[in-house]
């Protein structure tokens, strides 16, 4: 501790002789939430949202790759079921371990560098694992390709630090977008490709977005409040600058100023006794949040052929396993993607009228909701409407998740708030698959019984956190 404070002292000694050297008032100084309030928002941050937008793709399209890919190498490879369910959850489990890494490393060497490294082992182990010659190379591929996933939650740590607070949620939520360009985009590669070319050149092609990224790369700026936060003063200045000009905007006068940190991207951090409370129930709020997606997208094939409501047609046992994908499927696919911009659209209008909490509370009712209509014998439109709504409410909340997290951390260790908060939320998703698909094969009163539980917990949790961040200005430190 003392030599961190002794660091400190040397670099605002400096600072001082810098600004006495170049003739400048010490006593004039700004911060980074000042300039970034004055610039506003402008081609800046639409060019910033643009290219991350890229990377933000990647998360989606491989939710449709996993939902193509099981079956297709159940037809293959003779997979069993358990093997097939393996195939969803071995991502989840890497995504896991990716994301508090990955948060890590941003927090400790900049917000780009991680997501450029995130992004090359995506494409990376992605393209990898369509040479994969059987399942437990497949699965160690495809693992070590949702590590690189488990970084993409750094695109809301760069939005966050570069827009005014007024845009900010609205920005983050406006990502959205590029969920449903990455699913819609997968499912239209595989419309086109799959029977042609095979899954194999589909998951290389897939990478496309990632390598897009990458040529764009040297075009997104690092984001200032690290920069500032880490000594680089110049440098932060520098970014502002040309996000000024950009903008048509002046940039304030003054010395842009910030406490340096040397103690940063601590995972202890997060349960300092100012954010024990709020990173418990924001790890609560983020596991019920994914559970219920993830699990709402896995029913949908299985609610319309419920026995009990006297489907039992569709509950038959088969001799074999293997069910072709065919083009009525991928339609399903990019039809389901919908739902992500439904559930945007809602969180979009509703978010900084109601405020964060307040949503994110009558989001997690709603859902609940949704899952207990589910549980009345109805038509087949009736189901699939009630799951499109179950889908936006799970969509909508995961985005509340995005926008709350960075909101309420400090600079010093936000991406670690970010990271561990996606590996938590892993946890759903490993264990959906054991609620939409093997629970609900038991009873599906149980398991959507056991979703709208979920939901109503995520919604006490909501309740519980300490603080309202609507409006609230980015901490740079505790």
């Amino acid at each position: 501790m003392a030599s961190d404070n002794d660091e400190f002292i040397a670099r605002r000694r400096l600072l001082n002789e810098e600004m006495d050297e170049n003739g400048l008032d010490s006593s004039k100084q700004i911060t980074v939430n000042e300039v970034v309030e004055s610039i506003g928002f402008g081609k800046f941050q639409l060019k910033c949202l643009g290219i991350l937008g890229f990377i933000w793709m990647i998360e989606s399209m491989e939710i449709t790759m996993i939902s193509l890919l099981g079956p297709l190498l159940v037809c293959e490879w003779s997979i069993s079921s358990l093997q097939e369910a393996l195939l969803t959850s071995i991502v989840f489990i890497g995504y896991a371990f990716g994301s508090p890494c990955f948060g890590w490393m941003c927090d400790r060497y900049g917000r780009k560098l991680g997501l450029t490294v995130a992004v090359l082992c995506t494409c990376y182990f992605g393209t990898l694992s369509a040479a994969a010659g059987g399942l437990v190379m497949t699965l160690l591929l495809r693992s070590l390709a949702g590590i690189g996933v488990g970084g993409v939650a750094q695109c809301v740590t760069m939005v966050t630090e570069l827009v005014p607070s007024y845009a900010r949620a609205k920005s983050i939520i406006s990502l959205q977008v590029f969920v449903f360009i990455g699913m819609s985009f997968e499912g239209l590669l595989a419309f086109l490709l799959l029977d042609r070319l095979g899954w194999r050149l589909l998951l290389v092609i897939s990478t496309i977005p990632l390598l897009i990224f990458l040529l764009l790369s040297p075009m997104l700026a690092e984001s200032p409040r690290y920069l500032l936060l880490t000594g680089k003063r110049k440098e932060a200045n520098a970014i502002l600058e040309k996000a000024a000009v950009a903008n048509k905007a002046a940039m304030p006068e003054g010395i842009l100023i910030a406490d340096v940190e040397t103690s940063r991207g601590r995972f202890k951090d997060l349960f300092s006794p100012s954010y024990r409370t709020t990173t418990l129930m924001l790890w609560g709020i983020w596991t019920a949040s994914t559970t219920l997606y993830y699990s709402t997208i896995l029913m949908t094939p299985e609610l319309t052929k419920v026995p009990r409501c006297g489907n039992i047609g569709g509950n038959q046992v088969m001799p074999c396993r293997c069910r072709q994908i065919t083009s009525k499927d991928i339609v399903a696919v990019i039809i389901a993607s919908v739902g992500e911009l439904l559930g945007g659209l809602v969180a979009f209008l509703l978010i900084d009228r109601l405020g964060r909490k307040k949503t994110l509370a009558f989001g997690f009712l709603l859902a609940a909701s949704s899952f207990l209509l589910l549980m009345i014998c109805s038509n087949r439109g009736t189901k699939y409407g009630l799951t499109l709504f179950s889908r936006s409410c799970g969509s909508g909340l995961s985005l509340l998740c995005y926008v709350y997290s960075p909101e309420i951390y400090p600079t010093k260790f936000r991406a670690v708030g970010i990271g561990s908060g996606n590996a938590v939320a892993r946890v759903g998703a490993i264990l959906s698959p054991f609620i939409a698909q093997v629970l609900f094969s038991a009873s599906d009163i149980l398991a959507l019984s056991v979703s709208a539980g979920i939901a109503l917990l995520g919604s006490i949790c909501s309740l519980f956190l300490p603080l309202e961040t609507k409006g609230r200005l980015l901490q740079d430190n505790e």
